[in-house]
């Protein structure tokens, strides 16, 4: 009784497919390597979201199935099919195998939801949700009935299911979507009213840093090492002379240092003074000298002098230079303590005063080059150069026919293999341009335009290894001739034995010639016949 019932179950539910699929037209004469019965959507994919937090996508397909795919947070869960008939045991198990044409075939354990419906579960095989994605073509195979699904429009909804199930916000249902009209937009953006400059400040403004520029602490620090000198103002004299013109009061300075430089000359003892005080006096100074010229002390500056910094005019910049020159100056009690203890020699002083001497001027010449030259003359005679015998004459113009032939063989093949190339890389390029993408409605249309291009490909493949096997065996056949008939391999018997062979060759050519233009005339003769009779 049970295998009657299991019989009469399988029974029940292929005729039950086989009736619902009458509505599908066949494809076996187009894809015989496919199921016969093939489905496709009659609507489009809508992509819904419960309130368990479970997204679905679904579509009906032209014959009254549903496929639905469920998932969550953690990715696709299962796969649904409503088979639209009451033809399943509820909560029962069943066998179904799916399949990825040329991708993947796995078998799954169905569970019937109801009467008419199949769930099942993809939550270990998440890899066939992704294959799916990217082929849009399904086989199923149930209780040994074989049909396909087109997945037509799949690929591009399945990333809103996608996005459901990583926790975008849907669209509600019935939700109206407007979509602004841009010239109405854009003429109130241009008889409106301007829009308010919005200026924002800081609250907690911080200070502008900026560098001191090279160039002014490079003079700062001439001057400050021309202060601590043995030769103190008149290093500095010099150097801001080309700057500024010096003041009665640098003048007097001037003298004073030289009185004091020449005090010191005499008396020595002058130079005893509290160090200390000096150092404390100095250390701004000397520090100023220690710091490198690559690491510019950092000061800061309001954004105002920032600006005005950078657009100094050369008048503004020979005041700074007069200020900096002032400045840097220090008073004539701070030059009566030198900083280094040492002696000043006065014919020192002079010598740095005193202009460098002239350079002579040398001059030097180069003897004249003598040039010896010597000529010689040659005669060459070519009387007693003779030609060569008649029969070695004979064998080397062969053997250059025999290269030239070689060679043109060889270029023709070279040809032959840059084209079979070239008619290769441009089929190459047209299967990837011909490639088709599974997403529009027409199946039968694209279906019969995959297999024309794809018979068309292979047509075109044999072709080139046809083209390449004939270039092959003319190669080799053009080989043999070469090795066989070689004028220094062969002999005269064997000249004599292919000039033998080649007249009969020619013989049998010329008697079928002569036969075939008999039977043609014969043919004629007949037709003529037969057209009188």
């Amino acid at each position: 009784m049970k295998r009657t019932a299991g019989y009469s179950s399988r029974l029940m539910f292929a005729s039950a497919l086989i009736l619902g699929a009458l509505s599908a037209p066949s494809l076996a004469a187009q894809n015989p390597s496919g199921p016969e019965l093939y489905f496709y959507p009659a609507k489009g994919w809508s992509v819904e979201k419960s309130e368990a937090q479970m997204c679905s996508i679904a579509s009906q397909f032209n014959n009254g199935f549903t496929i639905r795919f469920e998932g969550d947070q953690k990715w696709v869960q299962g796969m649904q099919i409503n088979f639209a008939q009451d033809i399943f045991e509820p909560n029962k198990d069943y066998d179904i195998a799916l399949s990825i044409p040329g991708v993947q075939d796995t078998d799954f354990r169905a569970t019937s939801q109801g009467r008419d419906s199949l769930r099942i579960g993809l939550r270990r095989d998440k890899e066939f949700y992704k294959a799916l994605r990217k082929s849009a073509v399904l086989d199923m195979n149930l209780e040994g009935n074989d049909f396909r699904f087109y997945l037509t429009g799949f690929s591009k909804s399945a990333g809103d299911f996608e996005n459901c199930m990583a926790g975008a916000e849907m669209a509600e249902v019935g939700e109206a979507r407007f979509m602004v009209n841009e010239a109405i937009a854009m003429e109130e953006q241009m008889h409106g009213p301007a829009a308010a400059v919005v200026e924002i400040s800081p609250e907690n403004p911080q200070p502008v840093v900026q560098e001191i520029p090279q160039k002014t602490i490079h003079k700062l620090g001439k001057q400050t090492i021309s202060t601590t000198g043995s030769s103190t103002d008149e290093i500095l004299s010099t150097d801001v002379e080309g700057i500024v013109k010096p003041t009665d009061e640098t003048k007097g300075r001037q003298r004073l240092s030289e009185q004091l430089a020449k005090q010191i000359a005499q008396d020595p003892s002058l130079i005893d003074v509290d160090m200390d005080e000096q150092n404390q006096q100095l250390s701004p100074v000397r520090e100023a000298l220690s710091m490198p010229p690559d690491m510019p002390e950092m000061l800061p500056m309001p954004d105002e002098a920032l600006t005005l910094a950078s657009i100094e005019t050369p008048a503004q910049e020979e005041k700074l230079a007069v200020v900096e020159t002032e400045e840097a100056t220090p008073p004539a009690e701070t030059l009566l303590e030198p900083v280094e203890e040492k002696e000043i020699d006065v014919a020192e002083a002079s010598a740095l005063e005193t202009p460098p001497a002239e350079p002579e001027h040398i001059q030097s010449s180069t003897p004249p080059v003598k040039v010896h030259k010597e000529s010689y003359s040659s005669e060459a005679d070519f009387t007693e150069i003779e030609p060569a015998a008649a029969a070695s004459n004979i064998a080397t113009q062969d053997l250059r026919k025999q290269v030239l032939s070689l060679e043109s063989i060889v270029q023709n093949l070279k040809d032959e293999n840059t084209a079979l190339t070239n008619e290769l890389q441009t089929a190459l390029r047209e299967s990837e341009e011909e490639r088709l993408s599974i997403s529009s409605e027409n199946w039968n249309l694209e279906s019969a335009t995959m297999k024309f291009n794809e018979a068309e490909r292979q047509i075109k493949r044999m072709g080139q290894q046809l083209q390449k096997e004939r270039a092959k065996c003319k190669a080799e056949k053009q080989e043999l001739e070469a090795m066989l008939f070689d004028p220094q391999v062969t002999s005269d018997a064997q000249l004599a034995r292919l000039a033998e062979l080649e007249s009969q060759l020619m013989k049998a050519r010329k008697e079928l010639d002569d036969q075939r233009a008999h039977y043609e005339e014969r043919i004629r003769a007949l037709e003529r016949r037969a057209s009188a009779e």
